[in-house]
């Protein structure tokens, strides 16, 4: 009577047939549980509704778009704020996985700002994260050993990197001159791109990347959701000896990443986020040695700013405010030109938009390739030999540091075994 003082004989017969339904589902009629009835939501979608506390606005939302109000799909609908809330074509995506996300599990894509995506569903991390042994520690983020095992296939080792809550994500200089947005980075998106990239080349320079799930950790550091990369073999840049990169296939290999570099706008490849595995062979020709060139940490590219490579050249002295890139390259070899040239743009299109990103980051990918393709077109600016030349003096006379990374890291690398040597020798006339 309170609610509804003015009822028609045929307005109360309906209201207490609802009334009853309500009250077998044990709610306490009130004035909200009646606001989802009059709304013609049933006396059932109002009790699972109000069980997880979805707000009438949501629920309306949900209505409009379609989708069912259900026991499966309504402990979706409640978590996140109305401006984060999922969308029905995101619930639907997450509990069509196997098994489904959970409901906190898909709201942690929006607490991480990964976009949900089918290229960004994720798989899972055998273990607790808390238990597992920390690899190393970038700018920003904590690495983890771990291993992964995809339905169907064996466990395998892959190194993990938590990705932090989007509120405390850390963007740095080179993203931020890249053109890359501060409160969306999307950094997990453009590792997956460039590693599709990578694969579209042939390059094999790129780690396989995925998203992946742990449990979440303690002090405020979030670990449920991150980056799944296959582990990097052999050593860092920064501790290979000088003759290590002077071999002709360190070389041939770095360019390659160079070259994805150059199309994905890769300011920060510097010694620490990329490695190098050298396996001899028998016969002692290092032509027919097995040399692995591994670039990781590919999330601060993609911008829209760089729409040409050599926009990535520019580096202050203070190391930790500048781009870290190089030049476009004075010499690649036969096949990589061809894998430049077979490159098409709706390709690089459709990868970048497969994973969220602006049509702003795409026209800078495609003016990037672009750029690329019309500077080894140009043979006075490039020179194109056959792969197996990689050790010859032509290679000597065309590499520099800047517009090679191994030119720059082997120059680096002998002024500081020089450095190295001078104090020592001080040492020893002191003594």
């Amino acid at each position: 009577q309170n609610i509804k003082p003015d009822l028609s004989p045929e307005e109360a017969v309906d209201f207490s047939k609802k009334a009853l339904a309500l009250k077998k589902t044990g709610l306490v009629i009130n004035e909200q549980v009646w606001s989802f009835i009059n709304d013609k939501f049933s006396a059932r979608e109002t009790a699972l509704l109000q069980e997880n506390h979805v707000s009438l606005a949501d629920a309306q939302y949900y209505r409009k778009e379609g989708l069912p109000i259900t026991a499966d799909t309504v402990p979706y609908m409640a978590h996140g704020f109305s401006e984060q809330r999922l969308t029905p074509a995101e619930i639907k995506l997450v509990m069509a996985q196997k098994p489904p996300l959970s409901p906190q599990e898909a709201t942690d894509y929006r607490r991480t700002g990964v976009a949900i995506l089918p290229t960004t569903m994720p798989v899972r991390i055998t273990g607790n994260l808390d238990k597992l042994q920390q690899l190393g520690k970038g700018a920003f983020n904590k690495v983890y050993d771990a291993t992964v095992a995809k339905q169907g296939q064996p466990e395998r080792p892959v190194a993990f990197k938590p990705m932090p809550l989007l509120s405390q994500h850390n963007t740095g200089w080179v993203s931020d001159k890249s053109g890359i947005d501060v409160n969306d980075p999307k950094f997990a998106q453009r590792n997956l791109a460039t590693y599709e990239i990578d694969k579209s080349l042939g390059f094999n320079v790129a780690p396989q990347t995925e998203i992946g799930i742990s449990q979440a950790g303690r002090h405020n550091e979030y670990k449920g959701l991150g980056l799944i990369m296959d582990k990097a073999q052999g050593k860092m840049g920064k501790d290979l000896s000088s003759d290590e990169l002077a071999h002709p296939l360190v070389r041939r290999e770095l360019t390659k990443l160079q070259i994805l570099d150059a199309i994905v706008g890769q300011g920060d490849r510097h010694g620490g986020n990329y490695f190098v595995h050298i396996i001899p062979s028998n016969d002692g020709n290092p032509l027919n040695d097995t040399v692995t060139v591994t670039g990781i940490d590919n999330d601060q590219c993609l911008g829209q700013k760089i729409d040409n490579p050599d926009q990535l050249v520019y580096a202050k002295d203070n190391a930790h405010k500048g781009f870290r890139g190089v030049r476009m390259p004075k010499i690649i070899d036969t096949d990589m030109k061809k894998a430049i040239n077979d490159l098409k743009p709706d390709v690089l299109e459709k990868i970048l938009d497969d994973h969220g990103l602006s049509q702003a980051e795409v026209t800078a990918a495609q003016n990037r390739l672009s750029a690329l393709q019309k500077h080894i077109a140009d043979n006075t600016k490039t020179t194109v030999i056959d792969p197996k030349d990689w050790n010859s003096k032509t290679v000597d006379d065309n590499l520099d540091k800047d517009s090679s990374y191994a030119a720059r890291d082997f120059e680096q690398r002998v002024a500081f075994q020089q450095q190295l040597k001078d104090k020592l020798a001080d040492v020893g006339s002191s003594s």
